[in-house]
């Protein structure tokens, strides 16, 4: 049984029945395949550990006959090295979970920044409103109510807002899922997960709502029913300054919200910097204009002896079609997933290498491969119809394996022996191409064989490229279409552009930089309105000190700059405790970044600017309305 957690089944076959419903694979026989996933119900009594070890003792003993097979020491090693480590039934079979799991974290982390963010500005609000109250507070504690009773008051209220936002919460998670199943999305097959709000969504959104409430309600709460009576009930609005305890702690809620925005934004900066640098590597080969079919012929009923005929005419068939430059196939496909090792090179005049460099990554291609996949050809020869079972054998290298035995010499006319049992065959290297990748953009390029089918005939060709004048996407349903005319009975697996399998293996860079950016984003709206509105209270607070300030001989220039520097100096605090975070704390992604180092300036210094840009303005825009007032008005201001 083979089930994975977001990949739904739909039709269940008994595993007897594989080789007919896959037929000419006989993997239930087969010691090279690994495509099962056991589960077992343990009885009573018996412990994880003893189970482990008995599985362990009857895969040692298959493990033995498996590598008495071959002579390369370090193959065998690997072999025997494998153990079985059971895990939790209840967790289900989960690739998504593997590949997920620290991007999910991430997003995790990053909501719970926003959630800070957006907090902060919910207190600032509630301490701005309350000290706008403060007269009115203080008459209902002078006519005899308690201050407990004036404090849940307020609670309720911020409790009222927290609801509210729980609810649009839950409201635009119901929109958001689909987003993020198809962020989540990779090899074209779609993720069958049901993460719509449920019971326990509800409950937890519910638990935060309230958390958010206690910890940022009852404390401007607090703070507003804290006042001196005396002076409360004779100072009228106009003349409340900025000063107290509830104006430093607005200021410092809104230096967190600087600094937590800039770590977000500078995360997503160094995310959004590895996937363009992913997306413009040089893989190798050109992936613009390519279409990629896959084909079955094994579960179509062909056998090695019909195999040859076939792939001559579905190359040929490929070829005439219109708009078509070339085509040729491969037994693997350019980041589909599958690849072989071929072992033990042994170089012809040379000493053998060690265990960890005999071994070399092989595919067999027909002529003109390289040439359809865009890969270039830096020295010698491409295949031809000249190499055939009666010739010599052989093979064209890439720029890695050319390195590592020549390196210091042309490596074309040279000689290597591929196994080392007495079939061993004697290849001569007839051309080199360019380094090119083969399941990951991330991966190390390895030591890559070519070999030629029509020398190899024991192997399958499973994809055929197809070089196209135009957009390749356009000539899918052609492709498939004429390439049944060849034999109905074909079985097409896949259809896709070379580009959109590359950009499938990012499915996992895509949603970070993806999700990292929209709450980066929404993290720096908040902090900007958060700011925006601390200055805006301020300088409401302030009109009178203006108006003295401009009747005494200030500017207005003089007034706008001592308003917005007072706004600046607050965000530079920020940005500072936010570059000092972000300096330690984006070293963790570093596994999940590429070609940008955790500490890019570029990224920190393009943030910076950006942030302090949008501060500048959420500041001047408030700082405008009072540097305009008339000096006799404000002075009358009440």
């Amino acid at each position: 049984m083979k089930e994975s957690i977001g990949r739904l089944p739909e039709v269940w076959i008994p595993m007897m029945m594989q080789s007919q419903v896959m037929p000419g694979r006989a993997y239930l026989n087969a010691d090279d395949v690994k495509w099962l996933h056991m589960m077992a119900r343990i009885k009573p009594g018996v412990v994880e550990e003893q189970v482990r070890a008995n599985l362990n003792v009857i895969l040692r003993q298959y493990l033995s006959e498996i590598a008495g097979k071959t002579k390369d020491a370090r193959q065998q090693q690997e072999i025997l090295n494998q153990r079985i480590e059971p895990t939790p039934g209840s967790k289900g079979i989960s690739d998504l979970r593997q590949e997920f799991s620290q991007p999910l974290l991430v997003l995790m982390a990053v909501v719970g920044l926003v959630l800070l963010i957006t907090c902060a500005n919910v207190a600032n609000l509630l301490l701005a409103r309350a000290t706008v109250r403060h007269k009115e507070i203080a008459v209902r504690l002078v006519i005899g109510a308690g201050r407990l009773r004036l404090v849940r008051q307020l609670f309720i209220e911020s409790v009222s807002l927290a609801a509210l936002g729980g609810s649009v919460a839950l409201l635009l998670a119901y929109w958001g899922t689909d987003l993020l199943l198809a962020l989540m999305s990779n090899a074209g097959i779609p993720v069958r997960l049901d993460l719509h709000p449920d019971v326990r969504i509800f409950g937890f959104t519910g638990a935060v709502s309230l958390s958010a409430s206690f910890v940022f309600g009852l404390a401007p709460a607090f703070l507003a029913t804290r006042v001196d009576l005396a002076p409360a009930l004779k100072e009228n609005p106009g003349t409340i300054g900025g000063s107290g305890l509830g104006s430093r702690l607005g200021r410092v809620l809104v230096i967190a919200q600087v600094a937590a925005s800039l770590l977000m934004l500078i995360g997503a900066g160094l995310f959004i910097r590895s996937l363009q640098k992913l997306g413009n590597l040089d893989a190798g080969f050109d992936r613009e204009s390519v279409l990629v079919l896959g084909i079955d012929p094994e579960a179509s009923g062909y056998d090695n002896t019909q195999l040859g005929s076939l792939y001559q005419r579905l190359q040929e068939r490929a070829t005439t079609l219109p708009g078509v430059h070339s085509a040729a196939l491969s037994d693997n496909g350019l980041f589909d997933g599958s690849t072989w090792t071929s072992c033990c090179v042994s170089v012809e005049e040379q000493p053998p290498a060690q265990d960890e460099g005999r071994a070399v990554r092989a595919d067999l291609v027909t002529p003109g491969f390289f040439a359809t996949v865009g890969m270039p050809l830096l020295q010698g020869r491409d295949f031809g119809p000249q190499d055939n079972e009666s010739t010599t054998k052989v093979g064209v290298i890439n720029e890695t394996l050319s390195r590592y035995y020549f390196p210091d010499e042309s490596p074309i006319g040279k000689r290597f022996s591929l196994g080392d049992s007495q079939e061993s065959r004697t290849i001569e290297i007839v051309g080199v191409v360019k380094d090119a990748k083969y399941n990951s953009l991330r991966e190390q390029t390895p030591r890559f064989l070519y070999l030629p089918y029509s020398q190899n005939a024991y192997g399958l060709l499973h994809f055929l490229a197809i070089r196209t004048l135009g957009d390749p996407g356009r000539m899918i349903n052609i492709a498939r279409r004429e390439l049944q005319t060849v034999d109905k009975r074909l079985r097409i697996t896949q259809v896709k552009t070379l580009t959109q399998q590359v950009d499938e293996t990012l499915a996992q860079e895509r949603l970070i930089a993806a999700s990292s950016s929209i709450f980066g984003l929404l993290s720096l709206l908040l902090a900007s309105i958060g700011l925006y509105g601390l200055m805006s209270y301020t300088v409401s607070r302030r009109v009178r000190e203006v108006g003295i300030r401009m009747a005494l001989g200030a500017e207005r220039g003089d007034v706008l700059r001592l308003i917005v520097g007072q706004g600046m100096i607050l965000t530079l605090m920020g940005a500072g405790i936010g570059l000092a975070g972000a300096f330690a704390l984006t070293r963790v992604l570093t596994s999940l970044l590429y070609g940008v180092t955790a500490t890019d300036p570029a990224t920190f210094i393009g943030i910076s600017l950006l942030l302090t840009g949008v501060a500048l303005l959420a500041c001047y825009i408030p700082a405008r309305r009072p540097a305009k007032v008339d000096p006799m008005v404000a002075l009358r201001y009440e």
